[in-house]
């Protein structure tokens, strides 16, 4: 284990930090301890909840217009994103990506297996309700993979009466364009509610071309995205609630830069150009629920039971060398189909003790990759994989007093993982998966955490939690040389990385000003780094290795004040530093001082308006191996509205939005984009973010 003596000054000084869980500000007036958040995978007042949690509701999502997941969230406090191209890309959550699989999604409260790269591009931000962020390791209740916290994705569903008679009165119409990409799409829905039932059906659509950026056109950027989903449900008369959730998208995308398409094709004449697309990312899903006051036949409230199914197709379109186009490779990662779902319920023991009992698992089934060479047939390339997780776990919340509330955590985890290697007919190669098989891992982790009211207003609040990350059926797998020049070879004997981490902050609230300021100290060992240099047959190849020991600490601040009923300002500020400390080098990947400041204002008449500020100082501590340094940034967006029946009242429930994003047209990198540092610095490497974009949009609901 990392130092002992570490871990207690690292405590102490979180401690001393005096922090708390900061959520995105609310709208003027609105009480923020009435926020409910699933947090705890049930439904708690933020007031009761001691993990960092953020909020990003309804009314902001609709206010960043033409974004996509990421650029939404990348403004919260320990959030940041690393894009790579016109749509999504990856999170970066307190230092740890989703593409390094150490911060996992769950949509709708169950886990999004299969597809790390290309989660985020299969959700219009149009069909989402809200967005909770769990900022820290939460692998107590989350299980695998939340080394950084959990990103939870709840989607609409149909408002009204259900108790009425039945008809369709939430519908809607969302219309958008963004000029730096020709950006247009949007949302039909049409929902109804009554006679207990309620039903939602939603169409998105969005296509862009290639973004400009203040150095010009940036090359294969632009995106085509179209799904559609359902959401229904019946409530009986008991309260009851049996639901059905479907999605389906079918999206292409291309890669500008960034995570795997470094360095891009935007470079001089005679580079290297590569070029990457996503001619195919399609996602079916389908997910039954049952939602109940009480669980039939036990003493448990407030349950919950799913089941679901997706199914994941991946076609990828790389061109190593835009310089010799006529060779280039097909890669179709097929599947995976992964089953899951989860079972949660509370139990009041007392009035002052509560236990949550619930358990997840998903099984994921993913063939082999298949790969087409300049347009030949189809090879495999990699083993057929499966990997079975089931976890269970307790959380139990204790009122110890008037002043202290408690909580505890504790969860196992079963993950085997096996490994089909009968597709392999050559000795050498079958050789490197000589430790195949069936793989097992079953860690034990937990929670401790604390809020203590200091005041009717302030509350002290920490926490100590464990966290791992097994390695996935991918990174288990991976063998050959795909489309990079350098040999990749298995590793079967990988130790799952395990993690610590410790937080201490103070919370400050009343209707007009909060207060949020969280301290935290992570410590870790046996990360995994997945490009381990090593030699085969003599030649430089990779490997993936546990490397030793690392520690990411950080403070995260928000604040918020409503100087008046129609006006808000808010602030937010976030330092992390990620060290390894086997090498002594800083860890890739990491923020520099950051965050925002926006003054919102809402006028009686229907009018209002908002700007924000983005700003990172400049990322100069780095290791010069992986990353170059990052200049500072500050970026102003404008944006205002007007609800259209204050003027027409035949319009019901419109609203106008103009937006002017970068509003200087300044040209910047988010620090945390990966780069190819063996090639010179273009527009692509590492990727430009986009320039001055004007964006129009329009809702109607009827």
């Amino acid at each position: 284990m990392p130092n002992c003596n570490r871990s207690i000054d690292a405590l102490i000084l979180a401690a001393a930090l005096l922090s708390s869980p900061p959520s995105q500000a609310q709208p003027s007036g609105q009480d923020p301890e009435l926020i409910t958040v699933t947090a705890t995978r049930s439904a708690r007042n933020l007031s009761e909840v001691s993990r960092a949690v953020s909020v990003v509701t309804s009314d902001q999502i609709a206010a960043r217009q033409g974004g996509d997941v990421l650029r939404i969230l990348r403004e919260l406090p320990g959030v940041s994103a690393a894009s790579n191209g016109g749509l999504a890309g990856q999170l970066v959550l307190r230092g740890f990506s989703t593409q390094g699989f150490r911060a996992p999604l769950f949509v709708d409260g169950d886990r999004f297996r299969g597809r790390n790269t290309i989660e985020y591009t299969l959700f219009n931000p149009n069909q989402i309700e809200r967005i909770e962020v769990v900022r820290g390791p939460a692998s107590s209740l989350y299980g695998t993979d939340s080394l950084g916290g959990v990103i939870n994705i709840i989607t609409k569903r149909a408002e009204g009466d259900i108790s009425g008679p039945f008809q369709f009165d939430d519908n809607a119409v969302q219309l958008e364009y963004g000029s730096v990409n020709d950006l247009s799409g949007g949302r039909v829905q049409m929902g109804g509610t009554g006679a207990g039932f309620d039903v939602l059906m939603g169409i998105n659509y969005r296509q862009a071309d290639d973004y400009e950026s203040p150095a010009g056109n940036i090359n294969n950027s632009g995106f085509e995205a179209p799904g559609i989903d359902l959401r229904a449900g019946y409530t009986f008369d008991s309260g009851d609630r049996l639901e059905l959730i479907g999605r389906y998208a079918d999206v292409e995308r291309e890669r500008a830069g960034g995570q795997f398409a470094a360095p891009g094709s935007t470079n001089a004449p005679g580079s290297l150009q590569r070029e990457m697309t996503d001619r195919s990312n399609k996602e079916q899903y389908l997910r039954l629920g049952f939602f109940a006051d009480s669980a039939p036949g036990t003493v448990l409230s407030d349950f919950e039971a799913t089941f679901y199914w997706r199914d994941l197709e991946t076609h990828v379109n790389v061109v190593p060398n835009n310089n010799n186009p006529t060779t280039f490779v097909d890669v179709f990662v097929v599947g995976p189909t992964i089953y899951g779902g989860h079972l949660k319920g509370v139990r009041a023991v007392n009035e002052r003790f509560s236990l949550t009992l619930g358990g997840d698992w998903y099984y994921e089934d993913r063939p082999g990759s298949e790969r087409s060479v300049r347009g030949g047939p189809r090879a495999q390339r990699d083993p057929d994989t499966d990997q079975l997780s089931i976890g269970v776990y307790a959380l139990g919340e204790w009122q110890a007093s008037a002043t202290l509330r408690l909580n505890g955590s504790l969860r196992f985890d079963h993950l085997r993982t096996g490994i089909d290697t009968s597709f392999i007919t050559d000795p050498e190669t079958l050789n490197l998966f000589s430790a195949a098989g069936d793989l097992a891992n079953t860690p034990i982790t937990g929670s401790l955490g604390a809020i203590l009211d200091l005041s009717e207003q302030l509350q002290l609040v920490g926490s100590v939690s464990t966290s791992f990350r097994a390695p996935s059926v991918t990174e288990l797998s991976a063998v050959g040389n795909g489309v990079n020049p350098v040999l990749r070879l298995p590793n079967t004997e990988v130790d799952p990385e395990k993690g610590v981490n410790y937080e201490a902050g103070l919370r400050y609230r009343n209707i007009d000003f909060q207060f949020d300021l969280i301290g935290f100290y992570n410590e870790l060992e046996d990360l995994i780094n997945r490009d381990a240099p090593t030699t085969f047959n003599g030649e430089p190849a990779v490997q993936m290795r546990n490397i030793g020991e690392a520690t990411v600490r950080g403070v995260e601040l928000l604040a918020a004040w409503n100087p008046m009923t129609n006006l808000q300002l808010v602030a937010n500020a976030t330092y992390t530093h990620g060290t390894d400390d086997i090498t002594d080098t800083p860890l890739s990947q990491i923020m520099p001082w950051n965050g925002t400041f926006s003054a919102n204002w809402q006028a009686a008449d229907g009018l209002f308006l908002e700007g924000v500020l983005e700003w990172a100082t400049e990322q100069d501590r780095i290791d010069p191996a992986m990353e170059r340094s990052n200049d500072s940034y500050a970026i102003v967006n404008l944006s205002g509205g007007f609800e259209l029946n204050r003027l027409f009242n035949s319009v019901n429930r419109a609203v106008l939005r103009l937006s002017v994003e970068n509003l200087f047209d300044e040209e910047y990198r988010l620090p945390t984009t990966p780069e190819n540092i063996n090639l010179p610095v273009s527009p692509s490497n590492p990727l430009l973010q986009p320039g001055r974009n004007f964006l129009l949009g329009l809702s109607m609901r009827f």
